[in-house]
């Protein structure tokens, strides 16, 4: 019997799942989108057996991005000061859209606080206006308004003030100056790495990295979870900025990292610094514990 479809059925299920991913991410909608694209393909399966490597390649690219986006969604975001919320500014949409360049993963876009620093309820240097957030280096923020004439000076360097948000615009932080911010355009491709091999877990996701001197790398990942396991590979680079290091995945934004290097200890960006790392020339023991 002739095979009905073809390549034409896994360009569907790819362009579904980057479609879902990109417009709605991990929303209500994107989830209900999701399953109907996953029940589409059970009812091809079904029809015409051949379409199953389809189906076995959607399960693998979705898992563990469920698992990493729970566990996203499952971490709570340190406020220091909850003594005040700031103002909402004048003329900023109240969509709270990103303003300028942002990393764009699917959990949602932000930018990182490039060291310890503290937002404040007014865009002003003199006088100091009330302190509202602290704010820790590698934090995940998001901007959402640039004030049009008022800049301020930092041990960063001289910038506008910008209005940041939590990294999901649940709540406001307040102003800082955007000289104090990291954004993508920013970093650059690692000249040298110390490293040979970098191991590291977030919540049910954990990767291992093999990671030549120029920062190109390779990493075999693994998500267990509900009773299933899944694993794979991806390929990437590794960019640094300040004291950041982006591990930019060649394919999908889905499982970066961000890591602080501060020229003598690497670890965890904030919101996952209670997560194994490990580094060293070889690989080592195993990443999870003998009951995970």
């Amino acid at each position: 019997m002739e095979s009905r479809g073809g390549p034409w059925f896994g360009e569907f299920i790819t362009s579904c799942y980057s479609f879902v991913m990109t417009t709605y991410q991990w929303t209500k909608m994107g989830r209900w989108l999701l399953v109907t694209c996953g029940v589409l393909m059970v009812m091809a399966w079904m029809a015409n057996p051949t379409y199953r490597a389809y189906w076995v390649s959607y399960i693998q690219r979705l898992g563990p991005l469920i698992q990493r986006l729970r566990w996203h969604e499952s971490v709570p975001i340190q406020k220091a000061h909850e003594a005040m919320t700031p103002p909402w500014p004048k003329g900023a949409t109240p969509l709270k859209a990103p303003i300028g360049a942002h990393f764009n993963t699917n959990a949602s876009p932000f930018v990182l606080a490039l060291s310890d620093t503290t937002a404040y309820a007014e865009p002003s240097n003199q006088p100091p206006p009330p302190k509202v957030t602290h704010l820790q280096a590698g934090q995940r923020v998001r901007i959402v308004y640039r004030h049009p004439s008022k800049w301020g000076t930092s041990h960063r360097g001289a910038g506008p003030w910008v209005f940041i948000v939590d990294e999901k615009a649940n709540y406001a932080l307040g102003w800082v100056i955007e000289s104090q911010l990291a954004s993508p355009t920013q970093f650059k491709p690692v000249s040298g790495m110390p490293w040979a091999y970098l191991g590291l877990c977030v919540g049910d996701y954990c990767g291992e990295f093999t990671i030549k001197s120029t920062g190109r790398f390779e990493e075999k990942w693994d998500a267990i979870g509900q009773g299933i396991q899944l694993n794979g590979v991806n390929w990437g680079q590794v960019y640094q900025y300040g004291p950041f290091l982006w591990f930019k995945q060649d394919r999908s934004a889905d499982f970066d990292e961000w890591l602080i290097w501060d020229g003598q200890q690497l670890k965890m960006e904030p919101k996952y610094e209670s997560e194994p790392l490990r580094m060293g020339p070889n690989r080592g023991t195993r990443l999870r514990s003998p009951q995970s």
